[in-house]
């Protein structure tokens, strides 16, 4: 193993590495702790991420042991690099990182083109694998593909105009049928006219666009870390029928009062959020901020509620409001500061010209929701995405906890209603 020259990225394959531990994180090899603050906010926001393979959680490590991987710790030592990220390796499926060794005084500004190749090689072996299941094991790939639901396609212009919603999905729905007998000719081009690979790459290419980000990324991570396409039932159970998995669950989310014997931590409030599995004692689950909790009991109130498990934040303003005052004892004008700060905010001229937009705060709130709950209810055996509230600002959220899981302090229930009112006052 050579010293790698500096501003030159390599792909090394490191056979014993513990691949899952790594994959998703961009190690950068550093004590600079100010200039990884301001590159953590200037070039990995949770903006940033949503549109990546694999989304990229920067860690500054300032000793190699904090890696906990003897294996890559070794490498990175003989290399000299100090930007590192595991990537999808289609050819071998061998644990292969990318490293780059830069000078110590642009590291933080090559960072950012760094995670942009990594999620290129991210993609780029996303397709292949997908593409290679259709090849290899095509029963496989079929039983996979008639579990998925599709998104709208981003193709679908032709020379005759923009094509229908209509159009697109029943053109969706064939070009399905066909991805296997496209990928043999996509693979054996040769054999086969000039019209027909072009049309056999814009089907393929058709599908790939249409396929959910989270269904690809964890179908990727199984295949990827176990070497094996899953079979249907893995399929079914681990994350694409979300609302099977939730029935199977076990566990229970309560909310319940505060007990007097309870410190307060992180953004607990007068109402705790605790989750029980079986038998076992209650876990807490805490989130990093206010609104983060207030959002999650709105989304939790709604479901066992309603029933409903499309779920709109944007449209339960005076749920959130009052829930908010319930947890925090907070003045009205509070709470609906809090709230605004979730929309995008649009500054228009006297004509309604849109002049500006400021993104809402949703795009941290939700990761952070979702890493609240992975580091509560990891070991659990159950999968946490069905705990998620599957949230996109255009698409409206999704949660799927079946509803008699659902535990909710009916003094909580009182007192979130009641606040709702800005004349009523909250109190402990």
């Amino acid at each position: 193993m050579h010293m790698i020259a500096d501003n030159i990225m390599r792909l090394l394959r490191v056979f014993g590495a513990k691949i899952q531990a790594h994959l998703g994180k961009l190690y950068v090899i550093s004590s600079d702790n100010a200039s990884y603050a301001e590159m953590c906010v200037t070039s990995f926001s949770p903006a940033s991420q949503e549109d990546r393979a694999i989304a990229l959680e920067p860690r500054l490590i300032d000793n190699l042991s904090e890696i906990q991987d003897e294996v890559l710790e070794k490498v990175i030592e003989e290399t000299g690099a100090n930007l590192i990220s595991a990537v999808l390796d289609a050819e071998q499926g061998a644990p292969t990182f990318l490293m780059m060794r830069t000078p110590e005084e642009v590291l933080f500004d090559e960072a950012d083109l760094f995670a942009f190749k990594v999620d290129k090689y991210n993609r780029d072996a996303r397709s292949a694998m997908i593409r290679n299941m259709a090849v290899n094991d095509p029963t496989g790939f079929r039983s996979f593909m008639s579990t998925v639901k599709l998104e709208d396609p981003c193709l679908g212009i032709t020379r005759s105009g923009r094509k229908t919603s209509a159009q697109k999905k029943e053109d969706l729905e064939r070009y399905v049928d066909n991805f296997v007998d496209n990928m043999k000719i996509v693979n054996n081009p040769n054999d086969h006219s000039g019209d027909e690979k072009n049309r056999a790459n814009y089907e393929v290419m058709t599908v790939l666009s249409s396929l959910p980000q989270a269904t690809l990324v964890e179908l990727m991570r199984i295949i990827f870390v176990t070497g094996e396409i899953p079979n249907y039932e893995m399929i079914q159970d681990c994350f694409l029928d979300l609302d099977s998995a939730a029935k199977k669950s076990n566990i229970d989310l309560t909310i319940r009062r505060r007990r007097k014997n309870e410190r307060i931590i992180n953004s607990d409030g007068k109402y705790h959020l605790t989750f029980t599995k079986g038998e076992n004692n209650p876990k807490h689950i805490r989130f990093p901020g206010k609104v983060e909790t207030a959002i999650f009991y709105t989304v939790m109130v709604a479901r066992k509620t309603t029933g409903a498990k499309v779920i709109e934040i944007l449209d339960l303003e005076k749920e959130f409001i009052g829930i908010y005052r319930a947890l925090y004892n907070a003045e009205y004008k509070d709470a609906k500061l809090a709230f605004d700060g979730i929309k995008d905010y649009d500054v228009t001229d006297d004509d309604g010209k849109l002049l500006k937009r400021y993104q809402g705060r949703y795009r941290n709130y939700i990761p952070n929701i979702r890493k609240a709950i992975d580091a509560a209810m990891g070991g659990t055996g159950d999968t946490p995405a069905v705990f998620y509230y599957n949230y996109s600002y255009r698409k409206g959220g999704f949660f799927h906890v079946n509803a008699k899981h659902i535990i909710i302090d009916e003094q909580f229930l009182k007192d979130s209603e009641r606040l709702q009112n800005p004349r009523e006052e909250a109190t402990w």
